[in-house]
């Protein structure tokens, strides 16, 4: 756990156990990513200490990707409240560009009604801000 934390912190992400450009994918990463892999799968057996721990670890998320959709939209509230305006697809910002884009992918999802209607309800909410 602590090392997940550590690389975590280190690198700004989650280990990966898997991607598309093998090279840059360390056997150290791959294992604690199989190693968060295997926490999730086997959350069941796990005792109350294990499961509490992995509760509070600022690193750890049982369901990665709703705590990525989690960490986007805090995103783009945040550009929301530094800039005032919405992210753009901004060419000369690549932080910016990734978020617009996003933020359009879930507008979309949204619009063709398939959105969860909690995440329906937060960016509604986001566009009226």
């Amino acid at each position: 756990m602590l090392l997940y934390e550590a690389f975590t912190e280190l690198e700004g992400r989650t280990p990966r156990e898997s991607t598309r450009a093998r090279a840059t994918l360390s056997d150290d990463e791959r294992h604690l990513g199989e190693w968060a892999r295997y926490q999730r799968r086997h959350e069941k057996q796990l005792n109350v200490y294990q499961h509490a721990r992995l509760d509070v670890s600022p690193a750890f998320a049982w369901d990665i990707r709703a705590a990525a959709w989690e960490r986007s939209f805090e995103t783009c509230l945040a550009h929301r409240a530094r800039t005032g305006k919405l992210p753009r697809l901004n060419g000369a910002d690549p932080e910016e560009f990734a978020l617009a884009r996003w933020l359009g992918r879930q507008l979309r999802e949204l619009q063709l009604g398939r959105l969860d209607a909690t995440r329906g309800r937060q960016l509604e909410a986001l566009l009226r801000r």
